[in-house]
């Protein structure tokens, strides 16, 4: 339903507490221990162009728990 693609957007928003909920949402979703489907929320994820472009700068936040969520 575009929730993943909307999660992916709020990762490149300027607010850190943002990114931070948008990483721990994402990280919950793609997790087996908290979604048995969580393979789809992984498969639509790696499929959507942008994604990696909105992760790859987080490596470098200057927040370290941004970081941390990664």
């Amino acid at each position: 339903c575009g929730g993943v693609e909307l999660l992916i957007e709020y990762l490149e928003d300027e607010s850190s507490d943002v990114q931070q909920r948008a990483l721990m949402v994402l990280g919950n979703l793609v997790s087996d221990a908290v979604d048995p489907q969580s393979h789809l929320t992984k498969q639509i994820f790696v499929q959507t162009p942008a994604a990696s472009d909105a992760l790859l700068p987080l490596l470098e936040a200057p927040d370290w728990v941004t970081q941390m969520y990664l």
